[in-house]
């Protein structure tokens, strides 16, 4: 049993007994509804454009122009609540973005791809922030709200 322990990376707890197999269920987190409205950027529409942000061919676009630049939507986050932000980079030259939720960074990229986080947000807005010599374009921004409400924890109580 001390071996398995040590090379297990997730240890789950019987659920359900079955023909002489102990079954288990990894619970899975649900998704909120879209938040981002315009995230395949469809319509130069919806989002506020720091200097050197543009909006054309179904992409967000930068170029570069000064430091920490943002693409935002505001007022669509709960400060505290845990999100799924999903976007995909193109045409990266140089410099890096990341997803900022209120002031709340996520990790900085910076080359083609698309990239899944899940930021817990200290504020109302979203944002992809530059680093100011980012030059390149995003596309396919989602976040949804992620609800852990059902997702069994660990108790050390009592």
């Amino acid at each position: 049993m001390s071996n398995l322990l040590e090379k297990a990376s997730i240890l789950l707890t019987p659920t359900a007994y079955d023909d002489g197999k102990i079954l288990s269920v990894k619970p899975v987190p649900s998704l909120g509804n879209e938040l981002i409205t315009n995230g395949d950027f469809a319509t130069d529409s919806d989002w506020t454009k720091g200097t050197g942000w543009t909006i054309s061919g179904g992409t967000a676009n930068f170029t570069p122009s000064g430091s920490f630049i943002n693409l935002t939507q505001s007022g669509i986050l709960t400060s505290g609540k845990n999100y799924t932000v999903v976007y995909t980079l193109s045409n990266v030259t140089a410099g890096n973005v990341r997803a900022r939720l209120g002031t709340q960074d996520g990790v900085n990229y910076s080359s083609d791809g698309t990239y899944t986080s899940i930021i817990t947000a200290n504020g109302a807005d979203f944002s992809i922030r530059t680093n100011g010599t980012f030059s390149g374009s995003v596309d396919n921004i989602s976040v949804k709200q992620v609800d852990r409400d059902n997702v069994p924890r660990i108790d050390y109580t009592g």
